[in-house]
C-alpha cells in the first residue's frame, strides 16, 4: 500500500499509487523516493532542479528536487510506490531523465480523482495492476508488516534481527528489490501511519509517538521535507477529505 496523504482535496490508495484532488496550489521545494505524476487542464508551473518549468504533462523521476509554483484547480497529482510495475512503466517514458512533460491536453480530463487516474494511465498505453516487483521473501514481509502498521518504533537494527539477517544485508537487499532504502520506506509508511490516526482524531503528539517518531517536532520536520507542505496543512483539511482505499 502506497503511503503519503498531503492535503486538502480528495484522495485514492491503491497497492500501486496514491492519486488525489489537491487543495493546495503551491508546494515548497523537496523531494521524496517516489516517481510523481501532475496532469492538468491549465498550465502547471514548476521548477525542477531549479529550472522552471510550464506544462501540462509532468512526470518528475524519484528523489529529484522540486518545487510547485503553480497548480491549476482542476489537477490529478499521482505518487507511484517505487516497488511496482507501474513504475517500471513509468520509467520507460522518462527514458533515464529527471523529468518528462508535454503540453498536450488529455481529451475528455474529467471526473473524480480515480476517473482521472485512469484516463491518465490509459492516455499513455499504461495499466495499473497493483503488481509489487519485491522476489525477497524478506522484503516482502517488511513490506507487508509496515502496510499494516506494524514494525513502525523499530530501528532497522531490530528488523533485521527479526528477518535473521545482518542490518548491512538487509539494507542491501532492500534497495535492490525495490530501489529505495529501508530508512526512506520506514519514513514513508511512518507519515502514512500519522494521517491514518489522525483521521480517527488522535492528537498529532500521539500519533507521532505511535508511528515511530521521536515527537511532533520530528515528525513536522520530516513531513515538510518529504512533502513541502506542512503537517498543519495536512490535517487542517482531514476532516474534509474523501478517502478511498483499494484493496
Amino acid at each position: 500500500m502506497l503511503f503519503l496523504l498531503i492535503g486538502g482535496g480528495q484522495l485514492y490508495f491503491t497497492d500501486e499509487y496514491i492519486s488525489l484532488l489537491p487543495g493546495y496550489s503551491n508546494v515548497a521545494c523537496h523531494k521524496h523516493p517516489m516517481l510523481h505524476i501532475i496532469v492538468s487542464e491549465e498550465m502547471i508551473k514548476a521548477k525542477i532542479l531549479g529550472r522552471s518549468i510550464c506544462t501540462r504533462q509532468l512526470i518528475i523521476a524519484r528523489n529529484i528536487k522540486h518545487e510547485i509554483v503553480h497548480l491549476p484547480f482542476k489537477t490529478i497529482v499521482l505518487f507511484v510506490a517505487p516497488y511496482s510495475s507501474l513504475e517500471k512503466e513509468l520509467n520507460r517514458l522518462l527514458e533515464g531523465q529527471n523529468f518528462y512533460t508535454s503540453e498536450e491536453l488529455i481529451p475528455d480530463f474529467a471526473g473524480d480523482e480515480k476517473c482521472l487516474t485512469e484516463k491518465v494511465l490509459n492516455y499513455w498505453g499504461l495499466q495499473a495492476n497493483n503488481v509489487q516487483l519485491a522476489d525477497d521473501q524478506r522484503v516482502r514481509v517488511i513490506i507487508e508488516k509496515f502496510s499494516n502498521g506494524e514494525w513502525l518504533s523499530d530501528r532497522v537494527s531490530g528488523i533485521a534481527e527479526k528477518n535473521h539477517i545482518s542490518v548491512s544485508r538487509l539494507e542491501h537487499v532492500f534497495k535492490n528489490e525495490t530501489g529505495i532504502t529501508l530508512k526512506q520506506y520506514m519514513l514513508m509508511c511512518r507519515l502514512r501511519n500519522v494521517y491514518r490516526l489522525a483521521i480517527k482524531g488522535i492528537s498529532l503528539t500521539e500519533a507521532a509517538l505511535a508511528s515511530g517518531f521521536n515527537s511532533s517536532a520530528h515528525l513536522s520536520k520530516m513531513a515538510h521535507d518529504m512533502t513541502g507542505i506542512s503537517i498543519s496543512h495536512v490535517l487542517e483539511g482531514i476532516k474534509k477529505q474523501q478517502i478511498f482505499e483499494s484493496r
